[in-house]
């Protein structure tokens, strides 16, 4: 696979950036918070967290020229945290509400926002005060620990399967497991993403089956010599990055 430059995508932002101070809204109880678009709970705690990850990754990009910009870098920053702030504050380990009076998070798409702006948290990381560490920890965990207790996983063969959700919530487990080792829990996080990922099902027929990822380094080959697969396509060599559904004996 060609590697992809990320400036050529990079160098945009200045100028949406730009374009995006319009639809930021600072919260008047609360001038450390704002949130880009209306900042309600579910699609609106999203788009908040995409916008911010835009913004992290925009400050923390030394090669972005903002001489035509009417932005300057330390102000892309400090719109970042508190952006961050709003979508940490908001969920229900915060200490404030969604813009429609209601708590986000605890649901089964709620990790996915989550996934999707991590990257931003992690390129402005040394730019987080000690709260916001805190609270993104309290706000992680909380997510864990309810996929953990209350979220049903359903990952049947072809039926009853909740494929896209199962990648990005197995993720969060994962990544809540990797950022605090010292967490009582961290393994049955670690060990509760892998089952996800590689879950045993039965089909109609009545046989079980494993579908089984490679998540590897790239090159990595695992060699499954003799096993069975459902379409009977199966060469025996599963390739990073590949998936193949196993029939159990």
């Amino acid at each position: 696979m060609p590697q992809i430059d990320s400036s050529l995508y990079a160098k945009f932002l200045p100028a949406w950036l730009a374009a995006a101070q319009q639809h930021i809204y600072r919260i008047p109880q609360r001038p450390d918070l704002a949130c880009y678009g209306p900042g309600y709970n579910n699609w609106g705690v999203q788009t908040n967290q995409k916008a911010f990850s835009a913004f992290a990754v925009a400050a923390a990009d030394p090669s972005l020229d903002w001489s035509g910009s009417p932005l300057a870098w330390d102000q892309v920053l400090e719109q970042a945290l508190a952006m961050l702030r709003f979508s940490l504050e908001s969920h229900h380990a915060g200490s404030w509400l969604c813009n429609d009076g209601e708590k986000w998070g605890h649901t089964w798409i709620s990790g996915l926002g989550l996934e999707r702006m991590m990257h931003g948290v992690e390129a402005i990381w040394q730019q987080l005060i000690r709260q916001d560490h805190d609270l993104l920890r309290k706000v992680l965990v909380s997510e864990a620990n309810w996929l953990m207790n209350d979220y049903e996983i359903r990952a049947g063969l072809v039926e009853n399967n909740r494929p896209e959700s199962n990648i990005w919530n197995s993720a969060l487990l994962e990544r809540v497991a990797l950022y605090y080792p010292d967490l009582p829990d961290a393994s049955s996080y670690r060990a509760q993403a892998e089952d996800i990922l590689s879950l045993q099902a039965r089909g109609q027929d009545g046989k079980e089956y494993l579908l089984l990822f490679n998540t590897g380094p790239t090159g990595q080959v695992l060699d499954l010599a003799g096993a069975a697969c459902l379409d009977g396509t199966f060469s025996g060599q599963l390739a990073a990055g590949q998936a193949v559904l196993l029939q159990l004996d």
